[in-house]
């Protein structure tokens, strides 16, 4: 593995940072007594990871999450230079416990040193960065680019190839020249209860239940209607159930396929 050229001549002497590639799209930087990270370009998203961490994901325009991520990485398993040495040390708190001495760095010097440590990594990652932005799809950046201006961050979503391959070209259209548009795809969990309102309505108007409603009606029950399905929100469920109730015991009838639509609307 090649060092990347990324680095000036008085960088190259003080960095205490190595920058590899591993591949055109993958990027790894070590440094002394510090946790190796990898960065990974893959379509529409970076991804960060930590050996022994889990890897975390980020949009095409989130590079200060992305630097930090790589400094949090970094220090994954960095302790005080000064740890142990003297007691009025104010980068490490010390106290008495059931099993003895413990000491550990306050959260507020942890991120102290997570700044300082993407900071030093500054240009040299930058500008990897902005190497392989210059490769991603057209669309990608255009939709991904008008997203982070609306939101300040990336719906999952647009972090999956498959939703640019699979998405109507008006779903895409508006994405790359609307920001509210990705606003809403930010936000759709909001719409489930709308959603299933609006299918609950449209069943309760079709000509099948009230068919059983009146059946119910001859016989003495009541009749309720609710929507079972163990999948995904999105996803049209393959059999609907009616409901009712009649003198302490409960039945359940099966709808036909062929009953109105309940899904989305």
């Amino acid at each position: 593995m090649a060092e990347l050229a990324l680095e000036t001549a008085d960088q190259v002497t003080t960095s205490r940072y190595t920058f590899c590639e591993v591949s055109r799209h993958t990027l790894r930087i070590t440094g002394r007594a510090r946790t190796p990270v990898m960065i990974m370009h893959d379509g529409p998203r970076f991804a960060v990871t930590a050996e022994g961490f889990r890897t975390r994901q980020f949009g095409l325009f989130d590079y200060f999450r992305i630097s930090r991520a790589v400094a949090e990485g970094l220090m994954l398993n960095w302790e005080s230079p000064k740890k142990g040495s003297a007691p009025a040390d104010p980068m490490v708190f010390r106290f008495e416990s059931n099993h003895g001495p413990v000491e550990f760095v306050p959260k507020a010097v942890r991120e102290w040193a997570v700044d300082r440590v993407a900071k030093c990594l500054g240009k040299r990652l930058h500008r990897w960065y902005k190497a392989r932005l210059a490769e991603t799809d057209p669309l990608c950046l255009d939709i991904q680019r008008i997203a982070f201006a609306a939101m300040f961050t990336t719906p999952q979503e647009l972090l999956c190839e498959r939703f640019y391959a699979q998405a109507s070209e008006h779903i895409l259209h508006d994405l790359k020249n609307y920001r509210a548009a990705a606003i809403a795809l930010g936000h759709l969990p909001l719409f489930e209860p709308l959603r299933q309102r609006t299918a609950r309505q449209q069943l309760e108007r079709s000509v099948q239940y009230e068919d059983l409603r009146r059946a119910a009606a001859a016989v003495g029950s009541s009749l309720s209607c609710e929507r079972c399905t163990q999948q995904h929100a999105s996803v049209v469920p393959p059999t609907r159930w009616i409901s009712w109730r009649a003198g302490g015991d409960f039945s359940r009838r099966r709808v036909s396929r062929t009953a109105p639509s309940i899904a989305r609307s």
